[in-house]
């Protein structure tokens, strides 16, 4: 703008801009740390992690030392096959969690309280999923 002066249309207009920008430029920061979605980004730098010791640890040792080769391809491809294998397992535990603590949220704002069924030792031996029911 060339100045500060100008009609209130004018005003709400850059108002209003300023304000829509801004909610867009931080949209990805509410999207990508939404409880119901578990940790995206976590997922994809676990992944990418297995991914990239899968190549790079082979290429760093037969640059360095080419006789540890051998170990370097089966530490990479370990890395590979655990973060490949545990990534989505971790992302669907955190969004299975997110899921259990938004429903008994819900049901705390119902009023309505939850049962525990099984022994005193059944929160120790399989967590609370599966075990709650409504009085």
């Amino acid at each position: 703008r060339e100045h500060l002066f100008g009609s209130s249309d004018e005003l709400a207009d850059a108002i209003g801009n300023h304000y829509k920008f801004a909610a867009l430029r931080q949209v990805y920061r509410v999207v990508l740390q939404v409880d119901m979605l578990g940790n995206p980004v976590g997922f994809v730098r676990q992944w990418g992690t297995g991914i990239k010791d899968l190549f790079y640890l082979p290429a760093k040792a037969v640059v360095s030392t080419p006789k540890d080769f051998g170990k370097a391809v089966a530490t990479g491809s370990a890395s590979f096959a655990r973060n490949t294998v545990i990534a989505p397992i971790s992302f669907l535990g955190k969004v299975a969690g997110s899921m259990e603590r938004s429903t008994d949220s819900m049901l705390a704002a119902m009023r309505m309280t939850p049962v525990h069924v099984g022994g005193a030792h059944a929160d120790a031996q399989g967590g609370r999923g599966g075990k709650m029911f409504l009085q």
